[in-house]
């Protein structure tokens, strides 16, 4: 039976549903798009309430789209699940599994650590520096954190570290804070990036790396140094916690180098489809087959089956059915149309304008902690708003990407943060003080770096 609470989480979304349902329609809004706004309202207060499974949530709105008329038909409703990029992150999330099922993860992991040589410094700014290496050959900071964790977690417990000792601290702080960052800088990286792209046009993995790997990395690299500075950790750990290091030498398997070989071949073409033009999920695919196949693959399909992350490709795909049909029913131009006529005292400073989108999105990011939800009501309406006031789409969309994936301010934001979290080693003040910095920081990057850059690649704010 379920409890109370339950009853009354449910209850309050069936409210919410036929309450905007059976509301008189908004001067320009058409009956579509409140049907739609219904629909995501709905899924919003599911998703927040956690009542079910993310993903469950995800197929309701699918189903309501349908229902309801908001979209012409079922077909229409879903749209997500046509597109490459879904494919493309299946072949990603292959690819991430049989790194991991072959040792050759969790090799690169320890390997970073043998380079430590006992000091924290070196330790701490190694590992900022493998959040951008170390997501070329596993995608998920999900993953990630949980190949590394337990080889830190054995270090700290070796050189005697307490909890909330500046050392491993900022160690543990990086990892649920910043360890994202590696990841959405490429396509490659998880639903995040798959999902933005998805909503933007579909990118390419070449064309996404070249706009996005500057401010993502520049904001690595500041986030790293806001979090020394801001503890400044006593530099060395104990002798036997180096020998730990050092013990963890390995040498790289048969089936270690064939995976690597596979996905630099992958990451090959991905950064080359101009010159081949074929598709990023296409490839994704052909590797993901390389790695099944029978006497020359190191995953089989029932392992696959078992182990690869279901809920995110249900999530994204359907974050996109909502993220199509904001637009497609008009919610998102009449969104944009209120946006614009409450903000006209911002007409003709587009940078004000910019700005309040990144707040807007900030804001919304802290009601809703699941980020491909955010981008699909977010991108849609921020590409509409910049229609309405003669801004670059695009761009506009980049920095509605950049701004709720910058900065966690509680672990359920991101997977990767809670498993982190959960070990004890910083609190909740120190995951929301990084937060803030780093908020700044996203907004000093886009402001002063990603724009300027932008425009040098023949993007420029106003077109």
């Amino acid at each position: 039976m379920p409890g109370i609470k339950t009853i009354l989480k449910v209850a309050l979304s069936i409210i919410t549903l036929f309450a905007l349902l059976l509301m008189p329609t908004p001067e320009g809004l058409p009956p579509e798009g409140k049907r739609v706004l219904a629909v995501t309202a709905t899924a919003v207060v599911l998703w927040m309430t956690e009542v079910v499974h993310s993903s469950v949530v995800g197929l309701l709105a699918v189903v309501l789209l349908a229902i309801t008329s908001a979209v012409p038909s079922f077909k229409d409703a879903l749209y997500g699940f046509s597109q490459p990029l879904v494919y493309f992150l299946f072949g990603v999330y292959v690819m991430a599994l049989a790194a991991s099922k072959s040792g050759l993860a969790e090799s690169a992991a320890r390997w970073m650590l043998t380079k430590s040589r006992g000091s924290i410094r070196t330790l701490y700014f190694q590992l900022i520096a493998s959040f951008a290496l170390f997501s070329y050959l596993v995608p998920s900071a999900t993953t990630r954190n949980s190949i590394q964790l337990p080889a830190y977690d054995e270090a700290f417990r070796l050189a005697g570290f307490k909890k909330q000792n500046p050392a491993p601290r900022i160690i543990m702080l990086a990892m649920a804070a910043l360890n994202r960052l590696g990841s959405t800088a490429l396509l490659t990286g998880g639903i995040a990036p798959v999902t933005a792209a998805a909503l933007l046009g579909n990118f390419s993995w070449g064309r996404w790396f070249i706009l996005m790997a500057l401010p993502y990395y520049l904001m690595l690299l500041l986030g790293g140094l806001f979090i020394y500075f801001m503890y400044r950790p006593k530099n060395g750990y104990s002798a036997s916690a180096e020998e730990y290091f050092q013990a963890s030498k390995h040498v790289f398997s048969r089936n270690e180098i064939k995976v690597a070989a596979v996905m630099g071949i992958a990451i090959l073409f991905w950064s080359t489809e101009s010159l081949h033009h074929q598709n990023s999920a296409l490839i994704a695919l052909i590797a993901a087959v390389a790695l099944m196949i029978p006497g020359f693959g190191v995953i089989h399909w029932r392992e696959m089956e078992s182990n690869l992350s279901w809920s995110s490709l249900f999530l994204m795909a359907t974050s996109l059915c909502l993220g199509q049909a904001f637009i497609t029913s008009g919610a998102a131009a009449w969104l944009a149309g209120q946006l614009v006529s409450t903000t006209g005292f911002l007409h003709g400073s587009p940078y004000l304008q910019l700005l309040l989108l990144m707040v807007v999105t900030s804001v919304v990011r802290l009601g809703i902690p699941e980020i491909s939800t955010v981008y699909s009501i977010m991108i849609p309406l921020s590409i509409v708003f910049a229609r309405q006031v003669g801004l670059n789409p695009l761009l506009c969309g980049l920095v509605v990407t950049i701004a709720p994936d910058a900065a966690i301010f509680y672990a359920a934001q991101s997977a990767s943060s809670i498993i982190v979290y959960e070990r004890g080693w910083f609190s909740t003040t120190d995951l929301v003080k990084v937060a803030v910095g780093m908020t700044v920081i996203s907004f000093l990057t886009v402001f002063l770096v990603a724009l300027p850059y932008w425009q040098l690649l023949g993007e420029p704010l106003i077109p």
